[in-house]
């Protein structure tokens, strides 16, 4: 089994792609820790995990091209670079959910 860690968000180095998926959610959905506990839970009670995945798409511009010598042949997206789409995210989304509920009962 390769472990290597191939996986990066905000600096931090993951094993896997869904790893790096659920510290993108999580960072995303709790802004990072700024976000109370009652925030989050109203976030969670009304939007859906496509919208949040379009939604950190778009915020954190995991789209946009600008990784630099990553070996791809130019600039790419981090999305591109660490081979993930934004259905990959959005089931993220749904993993911190459901964590999400099951600490609440």
């Amino acid at each position: 089994m390769d472990r290597r860690l191939q996986h990066e968000f905000q600096n931090t180095l993951h094993y896997t792609e869904s790893s790096m998926l659920d510290h993108i959610a999580a960072t995303y959905i709790t802004a990072d820790g700024a976000n109370s506990p009652r925030t989050v839970a109203e976030a969670l009670a009304t939007l859906t995990d496509a919208y949040m995945a379009r939604e950190c798409v778009e915020g954190f511009g995991l789209d946009e091209s600008g990784i630099e010598g990553c070996g791809l042949g130019g600039d790419v997206s981090h999305m591109e670079f660490n081979g993930y789409s934004i259905g990959d995210l959005a089931a993220a989304m749904g993993r911190f959910r459901e964590e999400a509920a099951s600490s609440t009962t």
